[in-house]
């Protein structure tokens, strides 16, 4: 009892060393569990501890589980069993309750490749199926599968990348990782371990039984057969792999955890009490779910088939040595404690710029002077070298290590450590202190497992062209494309795209000409006048753009030379204090990332002004580019404008900007309509006299009143969405200050000067660590997977977004939610409103003030959501390809 934080993790970290016995932690919910597993990995390293992760399902849903959370699984089941040394394993109370596939299916389904080892093509193939493999042509995500001739692609569980298997007949040729982004092999194995894909194996053999188990069910809840019809369509396909709750009718019994669990394992338990809450809240909802399908007459196994009560799982525990882990103090308690922000900022005068880890320093040394070991940690080496750079700079001397060398040395110490903890914490009786990286520098933010890798570019050949859509000849203009035609030519059979133009005329094609088309990209639902064929319309159309494009050129050449001479400030090179605010950055900056970064701060110490566009996907860290600009900006005493579309990106980015410049001198203030007039004549004057160092805000900082002191930087977000006479206004401005551009989806001029070095270019394409795969289902409306998919992600502490994009039946729509989710804070948002309550209730949203954001397409305008992981779009076919991505 008496420990709190990480040190938890520290104590069983050190029972699991000593034990040298398996271990089982235990802790209430996921996000605990996620932390907790974190925080053992800091201190063990990530070899021994495991992670058994939820499916993330609601009880009885017969959706499948995400297919990386499948292989996660399916992996830490397969380790447990195949184990030769002590492993812990780190899980939350609802996965002790929950039945899971039998061992022997597990180990039967397993499949070893040798290099030289005889395996016949279609033998394999079939397992891989019957495992829940997916055939795919190309294969980027874990679960899929490819057979190219004699290479099968496959991407298993327990792998970081997938495997290219490459056969001379049926003999294994070689085994090679690859990287599915480039296609180009990482490293040669000699044998593969190929687990199943799912926990739902399915041989063909088995199937007939498989079926009779599923009526034998129906007709014990007095279903009808169209009751069943859906899932025995999905059956008949192959599907239902991954379908969790439907397990007992694939096996004729279930194991539990503890079956894959060795006699010798020590469990421990951390908060009993919360865990035991968490087992009762959710056999709560199982029972919940159960009454609801009954009153629905909807199809469940079961509840007693695929969940353990809460008498079973203590029944289980008393078999097993168990350690209770509790935070509030007893007798004879272990002396631990955790290390508040204030123990190490307290002294922090927040209105001094030089010296704000100075009392930190002081604290260390007297920490040490004691006799207690000290540590930092450090997320990775770079951090960890940055850090200890900073403190070198106070005197001290710390080493660099490894998290897990804290427990193993036992040595009086001062490092620096590698490796991510939750929260620091004193140990006095084992003259240790840890202080976390974000005690210091600011919390950083917490990480799903799952690889970063590539998107493959997308496909915009004409290769998805349909009949009907419009597309541009280079001599003939717009025309429609009627389809593929075969025709016979002076003896010769060919094919030929059929285009029709205006009166009906008809252009026949030969689809080796193709490189005469492209594809027509206009306005989002407004249809382009066909061109006549043979028309002189189209050849004057041609000369007047051609004209406009001469005169545009040719300001922009006048424009970007004049850049190029102009004399800008030449900012000065990073120096402690801009380490220190690199060092506070919440994530860890992917490759992209940190090379525009680099280039932007390289711009802005030439002489020249910089002109930088930064191109990025939402989520990509554009605005961490932006906000490490500005702070150099304000080091050399300038002032930053950051120039936004919509008041409600002005405001998001204002407390953004706020939370990241708290710990410095550095003032931050957004000129919106939602301040008052006294309030904007007091921040116009305060931007005058510059006492502000950054301002956010719309088109309204264009205007002639607001005036800087000394203005060195500009950043834009999303310039197209800007007027024309706003773009006038910047094209001026460039000629004197540095300017950067963020962009999601840059217009085709902007790139296209980026490109031929008009404008510096930087593209951030890598996705962030935590970023899984997109998971789209497209469904016909249907009360009950809408009600499944908003509680699932309410359950997480999620947002929903749910587009509905009619006015005058968004009513109706409101009235349904809040039908099918009582429960749920629901705002409704559309552009007939007037224009502050829209932008209230979007900002309500992004604070979390509502569960359910039901609006139309007015979303599209780049709101940064991080809690809103689920979108839900009605009758989606009436969307264009652009509103939908």
């Amino acid at each position: 009892s008496g420990l709190h934080g990480s040190s938890k993790a520290f104590f069983a970290a050190g029972l699991f060393v000593s034990a040298k016995r398996p271990v089982l932690v235990v802790l209430a919910d996921q996000e605990e569990a996620e932390g907790f597993r974190d925080d053992l990995r800091f201190f063990l390293g990530g070899d021994r501890v495991l992670f058994l992760p939820e499916t993330e399902l609601l009880p009885f849903e017969t959706e499948p589980v995400h297919p990386e959370i499948e292989a996660s699984r399916v992996g830490v089941l397969y380790r447990l069993l195949e184990a030769e040394e002590p492993l812990i394993l780190v899980t939350s109370a609802r996965n002790l309750t929950e039945r899971l596939m039998p061992r022997e299916a597990l180990i039967d389904s397993v499949i070893h490749l040798k290099k030289g080892g005889d395996h016949p093509m279609e033998n394999l193939r079939a397992r891989l199926l019957e495992a829940g493999y997916s055939k795919m042509s190309i294969v980027e995500e874990r679960g899929e599968m490819s057979v190219r001739g004699g290479i099968l692609d496959i991407f298993p569980p327990m792998y970081e990348n997938p495997l290219r298997i490459e056969f001379f007949g049926d003999e294994v040729e070689s085994i090679r990782a690859f990287d599915p982004s480039t296609q180009r092999s990482t490293e040669r194995l000699d044998e593969s371990v190929i687990l199943p894909a799912s926990e739902t194996v399915f041989p063909a053999e088995k199937r007939e039984e498989v079926r009779e188990r599923f009526f034998n069910r129906r007709e014990g809840l007095g279903l009808s057969r169209r009751a069943l019809e859906p899932l025995m369509d999905k059956l008949a396909e192959g599907g239902l792999h991954g379908v969790t709750s439907l397990l007992p009718l694939f096996y004729k019994r279930l194991d539990t955890l503890f079956d894959y669990l060795q006699e010798q394992t020590l469990v421990t338990v951390i908060d009993p009490g919360s865990m035991e809450a968490g087992i009762k809240n959710f056999l709560n909802e199982v029972g919940d779910a159960e009454k609801r399908l009954v009153i629905e007459g909807g199809f469940y196994v079961d509840p007693e088939d695929l969940y353990l009560d809460v008498k079973t799982v203590e029944g289980f525990l008393k078999r097993l040595p168990t350690v209770g882990v509790e935070s509030l103090r007893t007798s004879g308690t272990v002396e631990m404690d955790v290390v508040s922000n204030r123990d190490i900022t307290q002294d922090i005068n927040l209105t001094k710029r030089e010296a704000p880890l100075g009392p930190l320093a002081r604290r260390m040394k007297e920490w040490r002077e004691s006799g207690s070991s000290v540590y930092i940690t450090a997320h990775n080496r770079g951090q960890a070298e940055r850090t200890k750079e900073l403190f070198e700079g106070y005197g001290l001397r710390p080493a660099l290590i490894k998290g897990k060398e804290i427990l193993c040395s036992g040595k009086e110490g001062f490092a620096v450590a590698e490796g991510t903890l939750g929260s620091g914490f004193r140990a006095p009786s084992e003259l240790l202190v840890i202080v976390t990286e974000e005690e210091i520098f600011g919390r950083r933010s917490k990480k799903r497992e799952a690889p970063s890798r590539r998107a493959l570019p997308a496909l915009t050949d004409l290769g998805d062209l349909g009949e009907g859509d419009y597309i541009v000849h280079r001599d003939h203009g717009i025309g429609i494309y009627r389809g593929l035609r075969r025709l016979t030519v002076e003896g010769v059979e060919n094919d030929f795209l059929l285009l029709e133009y205006r009166d009906g005329d008809r252009l026949y094609l030969p689809v080796q000409r193709l490189d005469l088309l492209s594809r027509y990209r206009g306005v989002e639902g407004s249809a382009p006048a066909v061109d006549r064929l043979g028309g002189t319309g189209w050849e004057r159309r041609k000369r007047k753009v051609k004209r406009a494009v001469g005169r545009l050129a040719g300001e922009l050449l006048k424009l970007y030379a004049a850049r190029l001479v102009k004399k800008g400030h030449a900012f000065s090179g990073p120096d402690r204090l801009f380490g220190e605010f690199e060092a506070s950055f919440e994530y860890t900056e992917t490759p992209d990332q940190a090379k525009a970064i680099e280039d932007c701060l390289r711009d802005m110490e030439a002489p020249r002004p910089m002109d930088r566009l930064v191109c990025g996907d939402v989520g990509y860290g554009k605005t961490e580019v932006a906000m490490r600009a500005a702070f150099k900006a304000v080091l050399d005493s300038k002032q930053v404008a950051v120039l936004v579309p919509t008041t409600v990106l002005a405001e998001q980015h204002y407390r953004t900007f706020c939370e990241r410049f708290a710990p410095y001198p550095v003032k931050v203030e957004v000129l919106s309509r939602f301040k008052t007039k006294r309030e904007q004549e007091e921040i116009l004057e305060r931007t005058r006299n510059g006492s502000i160092d950054i301002l956010i805000g719309t088109h309204r900082l264009l205007q002639n009143d607001v005036r800087f002191r000394d203005l060195g930087l500009i950043v834009i977000d999303e310039e197209h969405r800007f007027g024309v006479a706003h773009k006038e206004k910047l094209k001026a401005m460039r000629k004197e200050v540095d300017v950067l551009t963020l962009t999601a989806t840059p217009i085709p001029r902007t790139l296209q000067m980026s490109i031929a070095g008009i404008r510096d270019l930087s593209i951030i394409s890598t996705p962030p660590e935590d970023r899984l795969a997109i998971k789209t289902s497209i469904i016909r409306f249907d009360a009950r997977s809408i009600k499944e998919a908003i509680e699932r992600e309410l359950k997480r502490k999620g947002q929903v977004f749910f587009v509905h994009n009619r006015v005058q039946s968004i009513g109706s729509v409101e009235e349904f939610l809040r039908r099918i989710v009582p429960g749920a804070r629901i705002a409704v948002a559309h552009g007939q409103m007037k224009e502050r309550d829209l932008e209230e209730r979007m900002l309500g949203f992004v604070r979390g003030d509502y569960d359910i954001l039901l609006s139309t397409t007015i979303i599209e305008s780049g709101l940064d959501i991080p809690a809103a992981n689920t979108i839900i779009i009605n009758r989606a076919e009436r969307f264009g390809l652009a509103e939908l991505y």
